[in-house]
């Protein structure tokens, strides 16, 4: 019996040694099948994260972008007692500079909310709440006053551009390679008081009464 089923094996070591083959060449084929697609699965989350990563950084710039805008000074040809070139604001240059900005910070705020740090979101909504108390103080007075105005005013352009800037970079060091999309909700600016505060300290309320002198 066993010397009759030796001979049945010898006899088909070939018909053996041929499904061996196909065997191992399907298993190779499903193996090779399974790492491609685990390959393809990688290679399209690394392609959405860049994309993500892409989407922040754009974010990002946008906010150093009007960091940039609020730095940029006219030069008013003059000089103070300590020799210091006397300039103002670009943006207020003229009211169609003035709402030019107020139009494109708001457009980086509402469509990069969600790439943007919270810190950074807060912020921006305090740019925005300054250039309406701004606008409001101004709403009245000749377009052609605006530099002289911007004159009084520089240093809160300064102060805010560093701010601003200090807190998007830091957000950008540590948090740019985060791909965490973050959920608009909740309150999204300043305490009240800590705004009122800010506010408060600015050239804008402090010298209230020499930008209202324009309005005459």
């Amino acid at each position: 019996m066993l010397e009759d089923l030796t001979e049945v094996i010898k006899k088909n070591i070939p018909v053996f040694t041929t499904l061996a083959v196909v065997a191992g060449g399907i298993i190779g084929a499903i193996l090779n099948n399974i790492f491609n697609w685990k390959l393809k699965i990688k290679e399209t989350k690394l392609k959405v994260i860049e994309k993500l990563i892409d989407r922040k950084i754009d974010a990002y710039e946008g906010v150093l972008g009007i960091v940039k805008t609020l730095r940029t000074v006219i030069s008013a040809d003059l000089a103070d007692n300590s020799n210091n070139l006397i300039g103002y604001p670009s943006i207020l240059k003229s009211k169609n500079d003035f709402e030019k900005f107020q139009i494109d910070s708001g457009s980086i705020i509402n469509y990069y909310s969600h790439w943007l740090d919270i810190k950074i979101t807060r912020e921006l909504y305090f740019v925005q709440d300054y250039f309406w108390t701004l606008s409001m103080n101004i709403k009245e007075i000749d377009e052609k006053y605006y530099p002289e105005i911007g004159k009084i005013i520089k240093q809160d352009f300064l102060d805010i551009a560093s701010t601003l800037e200090n807190i998007t970079l830091d957000c950008y060091q540590n948090k740019i390679s985060k791909i965490k999309i973050r959920k608009v909700k909740g309150w999204h600016k300043y305490p009240k008081s800590k705004t009122s505060e800010r506010m408060n300290n600015t050239e804008l309320i402090k010298e209230n009464e020499k930008i209202n002198d324009f309005k005459k």
